[in-house]
């Protein structure tokens, strides 16, 4: 099913590609270049080829998500261009959908890169009947290398540190097949510097155990340096937190129906707690 996914969406991108380079003639000075010389035309007609697959080389997986992205404006724009014309009877002098589709891009996907790249803090007060207060400091998406690298993290959980959690979670996609060994290892040693009052804790994400698909390091040596500085790893399993709270921790779904190690029912998960006070 991966494959044939994968197949599609280069059949997409591909497509596109050939779509772009063919639009990008309503351009002036693209324009000028082909009836100046040929050669020139059709090297600038392959320069949206050849920047999709050197950028593949780099990392595919953001070629891919950057191109589908310009492959979608340029479609968009190029058909509300269409009906603007056509309601108005009339045609640009110059190709205004092609700039909007390269500029709302480069402006989009530049967007997305400062918001992965930046640390928000969101701050919500969960009231219960129960007496206990507890402060929990939730760490999500960390995309080891992909967002922070090793160095980058310590610096976030010392600012995490210095606001005296009763307990740190860290709620999946810690890491990823782009993540370093060395980012790893070193985002895990920055959780020892850190002793929350109830303890830390942690639980998979869908893209916590594809590092084994050519990463430098397996799941289970994340684990175990997760465990040397001081986290709990729970799979279906409960934490009991004072004398009220219990912090349950689930496998991901994407281990559901036998994938993986196979995720278990909630009963599982919840094996352990004391259903009249959890």
């Amino acid at each position: 099913m991966y494959f044939v996914l994968l197949c599609a969406a280069m059949t997409f991108i591909l497509s596109g590609l050939f779509y772009i380079s063919v639009r990008c003639r309503r351009f002036a000075a693209v324009r000028r270049a082909w009836q100046r010389s040929k050669v020139m035309g059709w090297v600038i007609f392959a320069m949206p080829f050849a920047a999709f697959f050197i950028s593949a080389c780099i990392n595919f997986y953001g070629a891919s998500v950057w191109f589908l992205h310009l492959i979608i404006f340029f479609m968009l724009f190029d058909g509300l261009g269409w009906a603007v014309g056509k309601i108005l009877h009339g045609k640009a002098r110059c190709y205004i959908s092609g700039i909007l589709a390269f500029t709302v891009t480069f402006a989009y996907m530049g967007l997305g890169w400062f918001l992965a790249h930046h640390i928000f803090e969101t701050d919500y007060k969960i009231i219960t009947e129960k007496e206990a207060s507890v402060r929990i400091a939730l760490i999500a998406d960390a995309h080891i290398g992909a967002t922070l690298d090793g160095v980058k993290f310590r610096e976030q959980i010392k600012r995490i540190a210095a606001a005296e959690p009763d307990i740190l979670a860290v709620a999946g996609d810690f890491a990823d097949d782009g993540t370093k060994r060395k980012d790893m290892l070193a985002a895990c040693k920055a959780f020892a510097e850190i002793e929350p009052k109830y303890g830390k804790f942690y639980v998979f994400g869908n893209h916590d155990k594809e590092v084994q698909n050519g990463g430098e390091f397996t799941w289970e040596e994340m684990c175990s340096a997760l465990e040397d500085a001081g986290v709990t790893v729970l799979e279906d399993e409960c934490a009991k937190i004072g004398d009220s709270i219990y912090l349950i921790g689930r496998k991901d779904r994407s281990e559901e129906g036998g994938r993986m190690t196979g995720r278990g029912a909630y009963e599982r998960a919840f094996r352990g707690a004391v259903y009249g006070g959890a």
